[in-house]
């Protein structure tokens, strides 16, 4: 008998070429990696949890920011959240359920999605209702949901540039509303 053959790969080494067709380059080359240099980057639930939050992206990125539209975001998620939480069902004691009494929200968040939120929400609204931009929801989007631009305008199947604008004219649109009210005061 002759010498082994030593130029067939072994079952355990993977080189890119033997991926298969059909596979990119990248996928090709992670293979090639042993196995500990690999990144675990957990199960899609874990990965759900730990995505990026698209304020704070487009925060560091867009050159329109201003410091003020992080406070509207903060406020809009802060109102939608207490109004949204009540209409979820919460039980504390699984022997007696109240279903007659409504579960408030505090008085100055109240005050705040009366005098600013619901103003700022129905005019974005008219306004998409005469065949303009979808403001509102992907303010929403962003804002509450924590999606990123890229999510949100692949998503919705919009640019990204006209996401990040209609995003940051959302939240400017609500901080003038708030310095308005600042100065009426």
């Amino acid at each position: 008998m002759g010498p082994p053959h030593t130029c067939l790969p072994t079952p355990t080494t993977t080189r890119p070429r033997d991926a298969g067709p059909g596979v990119s380059m990248s996928k090709r080359r992670k293979a090639a990696r042993p196995p500990d240099q690999r990144t675990d980057h957990g199960t899609p639930e874990t990965r759900a949890k730990l995505r990026r939050d698209g304020i704070r992206e487009l925060e560091a990125r867009s050159p329109q920011w201003r410091p003020e539209y992080r406070t509207a975001a903060d406020e809009i998620r802060e109102i939608y959240l207490a109004v949204i939480g009540g209409l979820m069902s919460r039980a504390q004691r699984f022997d007696r359920v109240d279903l007659g009494k409504p579960i408030g929200i505090p008085e100055g968040l109240a005050r705040l999605h009366r005098d600013r939120y619901l103003p700022w929400a129905q005019a974005l609204s008219v306004r998409h209702a005469l065949n303009g931009p979808p403001v509102l929801e992907v303010v929403i989007d962003a804002v509450v949901e924590g999606e990123t631009v890229s999510s949100i305008a692949a998503r919705r199947r919009h640019r990204k540039g006209h996401v990040t604008m209609w995003i940051i004219d959302g939240l400017a649109l609500y901080a003038r509303g708030v310095r308005r009210q600042q100065r009426a005061a």
